[in-house]
């Protein structure tokens, strides 16, 4: 974002801070109240003591944790398939890499999926999924260094984590909490091995707990210095690898890296063969303010339309709303786009923070993972299981809480959650918000459906609508500061999904 408005709200880094909700795995939502009639829809409203956000078995991970049972061959890689890991001590199958960048868990011949097919890559007989057998591919991890050159530098030609020239990031900081569960942290922080952020690492880590993160994730400039910072090794606070890279046609983040993956070109074929290379390492890939180089992105995009195919996520809020609107504003309308042209993209958020005194998790991510750990925390987000929050202004008090769940089966359960996918036909929608502010407004295909007001601000609701879902469709919702034109945004989710027609 630009240094003029970041700075503008220095004065803010002088005030106390409030602390949000224990995170974790948390109780049920409230129970809803009586039925009444609400903008055409069947809704229903209580205050209600217990917060909102999740419960410990939402629908598509039982079905994703049933499949870890089953007999697999000896190749077999479950993490991409069903977000399983080792739990174990720090290396549970033996096989010498470490449980949390372990994507063939309980597999000891195996550590990595890069195609993400369920084979691990030396079983593979084409790792990169390209459809070239990799005995006739040059370089069949697609890590930029051709097979003969690193059988002559000694790496590993079936590992795009092993690069010539590259230092790699090994440290695993294991699984801070084993239990499923809602988990907040920022995805877009600047330390001072960016060229614009003189702060250090450290400093940030109990700043962040002060505001009640879990986590954040490290995105410093076209730079990977920061994991190899000692700094990085503190126990009790999980800190995620990444990078924002990108020249001067837009700016991207992409977090779970492993080595350096940048490039200075702005070529759309550079572009993709960069993305490529992180997604081959396992690393989720972002798009960030958007609104802020949309010229640029959208020349990009024009000429190489694929490129969408390789976004997991886009931050569709960047730091604070009252200074950024103008950015975040168009990065809504381009997720809701391609949410309407059929992709599934989750939304996530980040401070965009370059000290650790200004927007550190303003917005904050809030993911549903497996657990508090940075395998759990990437398959949360890949999945679309997050929704984004901020406290009051200055203060950070009272961040609002969202559970949001549809049942589309008509048996009274709400098991589909935030990035699941249900049948098309009637359903039911439910929306727990605890700290409520203005109007909590329901959006089917980026149309407003429903729009849910008259509650007390920082009250405890559940608001409930009737819907036919057309095939294809998605749900989201949103609360803003008050029902004004262009008010703050205070809370926004990502999309459950509605399966498209045969």
């Amino acid at each position: 974002m630009p240094h003029l408005l970041r700075w503008l709200v220095v004065a803010a880094a002088a005030c106390s801070t409030g602390h949000p909700p224990e995170t974790g795995a948390i109780d049920a939502p409230p129970a809803v109240g009586d039925a009444a009639s609400v903008d055409g829809a069947v809704a229903d409203a209580s205050a209600a003591d217990a917060p909102a956000g999740g419960v410990d078995a939402p629908g598509g991970v039982d079905a994703r944790e049933a499949d870890a049972a089953t007999s697999h061959p000896a190749s077999y890689c479950a993490y991409f398939l069903t977000g399983e890991i080792d739990l174990v001590g720090t290396d549970g199958d033996g096989d010498g890499a470490p449980n949390g960048w372990d994507h063939c868990p309980n597999n000891p011949t195996e550590w990595q999926d890069s195609d993400r097919d369920g084979v691990g890559n030396h079983a593979d007989p084409d790792l990169d999924g390209d459809g070239v057998p990799n005995a006739a591919d040059a370089d069949r991890d697609d890590d930029g260094s051709p097979d003969a050159a690193e059988a002559g530098a000694g790496t590993d030609p079936a590992d795009p984590t092993s690069v010539p020239g590259l230092r790699r990031f090994d440290l695993d900081l294991g699984v801070l909490n084993a239990q499923p569960g809602w988990y907040r942290g920022d995805f877009h922080v600047h330390v001072e091995y960016s060229h614009d952020s003189d702060a250090p690492l450290g400093p940030y880590i109990p700043a962040a707990q002060s505001r009640g993160l879990d986590f954040l994730v490290i995105t410093d400039h076209d730079v990977f210095e920061a994991p190899f910072d000692p700094a990085w090794n503190q126990p009790g606070f999980l800190l995620i690898p990444g990078l924002e890279w990108g020249g001067g046609g837009g700016h991207a983040n992409m977090f779970g890296l492993r080595t350096l993956n940048d490039t200075v070109s702005d070529a759309p074929a550079d572009i993709r063969t960069s993305w490529h290379q992180a997604r081959m390492q396992g690393a989720v890939q972002s798009l960030n303010h958007y609104g802020a180089q949309q010229d640029r992105w959208d020349a990009t995009f024009a000429a190489a339309p694929d490129l969408y195919d390789a976004l997991d996520v886009i931050e569709v809020w960047n730091h604070w709303w009252i200074f950024n609107s103008a950015t975040n504003e168009p990065s809504i309308a381009l997720w809701q786009r391609l949410l309407n042209q059929g992709h599934h993209i989750g939304a996530i958020g980040g401070g965009d923070s370059h000290t650790e005194t200004i927007t550190l998790g303003q917005p904050t991510t809030v993911v549903y993972a497996r657990s508090l750990s940075v395998p759990g925390i990437l398959d949360g987000v890949r999945r679309g299981r997050t929704y984004l929050t901020q406290g009051d202004p200055f203060t950070l008090a009272n961040p609002p809480a969202l559970d949001f769940r549809i049942d589309a089966d008509g048996d009274g359960s709400f098991e589909a959650m935030l990035g699941d996918q249900v049948a098309a036909g009637p359903l039911a929608v439910r929306v727990a918000v605890t700290h409520a502010k203005g109007p909590i407004v329901l959006f089917r295909n980026g149309v407003e459906l429903t729009r849910w007001s008259g509650h007390a601000v920082d009250a405890d609701v559940v608001y409930t609508a009737t819907d036919v879902a057309p095939a294809g469709a998605w749900y989201r919702v949103e609360m803003r500061e008050d029902a004004s034109p262009w008010s703050a945004m205070r809370l926004f989710s990502s999309a459950i999904y509605v399966a498209a027609a045969p």
